[in-house]
């Protein structure tokens, strides 16, 4: 149980990740940029 929760949320994190990625990039003219660790 507790793994396909860890695995719910990382999907969730990872869908919204590409979502704010996805909006950083058309703000940068249509480039997405990659994540900076």
């Amino acid at each position: 149980m507790e793994i396909a929760q860890r695995l719910g949320v990382s999907k969730m994190t990872v869908g919204k990740w590409r979502h704010r990625l996805h909006h950083q990039g058309r703000a940068a003219g249509g480039r997405t940029p990659w994540p900076h660790p």
